[in-house]
């Protein structure tokens, strides 16, 4: 009989991390949408064309993270907010918890884009007056903040589906 000691299952199984950022193969911020999204529950092969690494801290705070990642998902159907989770190269699924403060601002406009369908799959005939003041208080701006940041994310998605 094999005895494994701690530390050999210190590294088996990471849930979420926090304080966490991504970094390309050249050491440069990105953000995980550049990864392909995976809209089904069952990992699959996913052929990428760069290396992304998660790096970050568990949510427990006592294990450092580096983790080669290969795609990502969303859940809208928690109440609270998105769920945001993040493929290792190992096939296992990473939840994002809270980004590095520095990170925040590469990652808002999604996260605005999924908080804003998370919205309207529970409100579909909800007006955009609705959306914006049930919204703004998750990204602490105001309605025309958000509305101007929204409204020019939308544009610039639209525009790359056009071409």
């Amino acid at each position: 009989m094999s005895i494994r000691h701690w530390d050999d299952e210190r590294e088996d199984v990471i849930h979420s991390v926090t304080s966490y950022y991504f970094v390309g193969d050249k050491g440069e911020p990105v953000c995980y949408s550049v990864l392909p999204i995976l809209w089904c529950e069952e990992p699959k092969v996913v052929d990428v064309d760069r290396k992304i690494f998660l790096q970050g801290f568990t949510s427990s705070g006592h294990q450092k993270v580096y983790k080669q990642v290969k795609a990502w998902k969303f859940d809208l159907s928690s109440f609270d907010q998105v769920k945001v989770e993040v493929l290792s190269k190992e096939n296992k699924w990473i939840v994002l918890d809270e980004p590095r403060k520095i990170y925040e601002e590469i990652i808002r406009k999604i996260r605005l884009t999924l908080c804003c369908l998370r919205y309207l799959k529970r409100n579909p005939h909800a007006s955009g007056s609705s959306l914006l003041s049930n919204v703004s208080p998750s990204f602490n701006r105001g309605t025309l903040s958000l509305k101007n940041d929204l409204m020019g994310h939308l544009t610039v998605q639209l525009n790359m589906i056009i071409r």
